[in-house]
């Protein structure tokens, strides 16, 4: 069992209280996914303003590109895509603490995601690149679009993950939801979902 740990959450889809208890989220040490093309990026800009941010991160000009959102009108969907652009730039730790601050209710452990689930996977992902797969998976089990693409990949990194453990470990995964210290789980995929792209 992990030394520390993540406040365990609940999620709310659509303003929808959930009743069911989730696990505590264990952290482990940070971990820089392996950010390979196993998934085309999206490539249409659905919203103008965008089009600079757009640009440099397909330059992989992550910090350049924080920058320029830092200094546009606080919304969701910005603060969403400075926390992909941490995450991709290996930012683990502040990137988690803003999209917890994203789909967090404001002075509770409660997820609300107001309909978007697209922050809930990039939660999700954060969880997971930071070594939390069971606060990983609190988090995708409670989305309504189970069958999303980007959902079935990180629950496919998550199982991969799990089939690797030696026997012992695997079975306490499996049966109690515990998770090693300082796990890590490859992601061959580029991270996090901006909300711009379509």
């Amino acid at each position: 069992m992990t030394s520390s740990s993540v406040p365990a959450t609940k999620t709310i889809s659509n303003d929808q209280p959930n009743s069911r208890e989730q696990s505590s989220l264990h952290a482990g040490k940070p971990y820089d996914a392996n950010l390979a093309s196993g998934v085309e990026p999206p490539t249409q800009v659905s919203d103008s303003k965008y089009g600079r941010v757009a640009r440099l991160v397909r330059q992989g000009e992550y910090t350049k590109a924080i920058d320029y959102l830092s200094a546009l009108p606080k919304d969701p969907e910005t603060s969403n895509a400075i926390a992909v652009c941490l995450l991709r730039d290996g930012q683990i730790d502040v990137a988690l603490n803003r999209l917890r601050q994203l789909v967090t209710m404001p002075g509770s452990i409660v997820v609300r995601l107001n309909g978007n689930e697209r922050h809930g996977r990039n939660f999700a992902t954060a969880l997971l690149m930071y070594g939390s797969p069971s606060g990983a998976l609190d988090v995708l089990n409670d989305l309504r679009d189970q069958k999303d693409p980007r959902l079935c990949l990180l629950r496919q990194s998550i199982n991969t993950w799990a089939k690797s453990l030696p026997f012992f470990r695997r079975l306490d995964w499996k049966v109690n939801r515990i998770e090693p210290q300082q796990c890590k789980i490859a992601l061959d995929f580029e991270v996090g979902e901006f909300d711009f792209e379509t």
